[in-house]
C-alpha cells in the first residue's frame, strides 16, 4: 500500500499546457484514447490541477518507474480507494492486461493508446495538434503561425518548446518507442505518402534489420489501430495503400528522402483524417472527399495548376464532380474548366473551413 500512498502524494506539473478542443466534462466513466505523444496525459493533468483536490483522486501512471519493482493489482487499488475515500481513479498508459478488473469508484478516467471498448465509458479521442489548436496556442498572425506549424509539426511536447532539433526528436522517440519500434518507424518514414503493401515493407526491412515477419505484421496492425500510421485506399493503385504517418515533421528528421510537397501532403491528409469519416486517393496528390476533389499543390501558380487540371480533366469528369479545392501555401484563385469549378485556398483557410 505504500506505493499507492506515494503515488497519491506526487504532484504533477503541466508547464505550457496547450489548450485542446477536447475537454473532460462527464467524468463518471471516461476512456481518453489516442496516438502516443498526442497530449493525453497533459489533458488529464490539467483537469486534475484545476478540478480536483489531492486527497480525492488516485493517479496511477503505468509508465511510472516506481512500478517496475513495486507491482500493484486491482485488489490493492480497491482497498486503497475504500480506506482513503478516493472519488476519482485515473489510470494512465493503461492496457487491459495490467489489471484483472477496474476498481470501482465515483469517477474513473482511463488513458490508453486505443479505444478499449469498455461498457459504459464515454469516449474522447485525442489527435495530435491540428492547425486551429496550434494557432490558438501560438497567438501569432496566420502567416507566421503557418510557418511555425510547418517547422514544428503536431506533437504538443515539441510545439510548446517553440523550437525543434534532432535531439528533441531523439528524446521523443526514445521515450515513446522501443529500439525495434524506432527502427520500424524509420523504415515507414521512408515510405511516407507512398503507395506500399505490408509485404513490401517487410521485404525492405529484412534486408536491413533482424526482424521477424510475424512481429512486423503484428506491429503494423497495432500501429494502424493506434493511428500511428494510416493506410489509405487509392482508386488507381489496387496493389497496396498510401501510407501516412501520424506527424508530418518526423520524416524530415529520421529519413533523408522526404520532399516538402510530401510533408505538405502528409499535413493535408492528417487534417482530412480528423475532419472526414471517409475519403480515398485518386492520384499522387489528389483525394475524393464526399463530392469534392482535394488537390495538394502548395506553390503552383494559377496558370500552372490550370494546365495540370486540364490534363486530368477526363479523370475528374469521370466521377461527375462539380467542385475541386486546391490546397496551397498562400495562393488563392478561382477558375472553371468545362463544368467543374476549381478553387485555390491557402491551407490556413482551408483547414479551418473543413473542420
Amino acid at each position: 500500500m505504500e506505493i499507492l500512498e506515494q503515488l497519491q502524494n506526487q504532484l504533477y506539473l503541466n508547464d505550457n499546457f496547450i489548450p485542446r478542443k477536447a475537454h473532460i466534462i462527464d467524468t463518471n466513466r471516461v476512456n481518453i484514447f489516442g496516438v502516443r505523444g498526442s497530449g493525453k496525459s497533459s489533458l488529464v493533468i490539467d483537469y486534475i490541477n484545476n478540478h480536483l483536490d489531492i486527497e480525492e483522486y488516485l493517479y496511477i501512471d503505468f509508465d511510472n518507474p516506481l512500478l517496475l519493482l513495486n507491482p500493484i493489482d486491482s485488489k490493492m487499488i480497491d482497498k486503497f480507494i475504500k480506506e482513503n475515500k478516493i472519488t476519482t481513479l485515473i489510470l494512465d498508459h493503461y492496457k487491459e492486461e495490467f489489471l484483472s478488473y477496474i476498481p470501482n469508484t465515483n469517477s474513473v478516467i482511463i488513458l490508453s493508446r486505443i479505444n478499449l471498448k469498455l461498457d459504459g465509458y464515454n469516449l474522447i479521442e485525442l489527435f495530435a495538434l491540428d492547425y486551429e489548436e496550434f494557432i490558438a496556442f501560438e497567438k501569432k498572425s496566420s502567416t507566421n503561425s503557418l510557418n511555425s506549424f510547418l517547422k514544428l509539426g503536431t506533437l504538443p511536447q515539441i510545439v510548446k518548446e517553440g523550437a525543434i532539433d534532432a535531439n528533441m526528436i531523439k528524446r521523443f522517440l526514445s521515450t515513446s518507442f522501443t529500439p525495434n519500434e524506432q527502427q520500424l518507424l524509420t523504415i515507414l518514414a521512408s515510405f511516407n505518402t507512398k503507395n506500399i503493401t505490408t509485404n513490401q515493407i517487410y521485404l525492405y526491412a529484412k534486408e536491413r534489420l533482424k526482424i521477424s515477419k510475424d512481429w512486423l505484421y503484428k506491429k503494423i496492425k497495432e500501429w494502424q489501430d493506434e493511428k500511428l500510421i494510416t493506410l489509405i485506399d487509392n482508386r488507381y493503385q489496387k496493389s497496396g495503400k498510401k501510407l501516412i504517418l501520424f506527424d508530418f515533421i518526423l520524416p524530415k528528421y529520421i529519413t533523408t528522402n522526404q520532399t516538402f510537397i510530401e510533408r505538405f501532403d502528409n499535413l493535408i491528409v492528417l487534417a482530412m483524417l480528423k475532419h472526414y469519416s471517409k475519403f480515398e486517393a485518386i492520384g499522387t496528390y489528389e483525394y475524393i472527399v464526399n463530392d469534392t476533389i482535394i488537390i495538394v499543390s502548395p506553390f503552383d501558380s494559377e496558370e500552372h495548376i490550370w494546365k495540370k487540371c486540364y490534363i486530368k480533366l477526363s479523370i475528374y469528369q469521370k466521377y461527375n464532380f462539380k467542385k475541386a479545392i486546391i490546397v496551397t501555401i498562400s495562393n488563392q484563385y478561382n477558375f472553371t474548366i468545362k463544368d467543374i469549378e476549381f478553387e485555390g485556398l491557402p491551407f490556413s483557410e482551408w483547414s479551418i473551413l473543413s473542420s
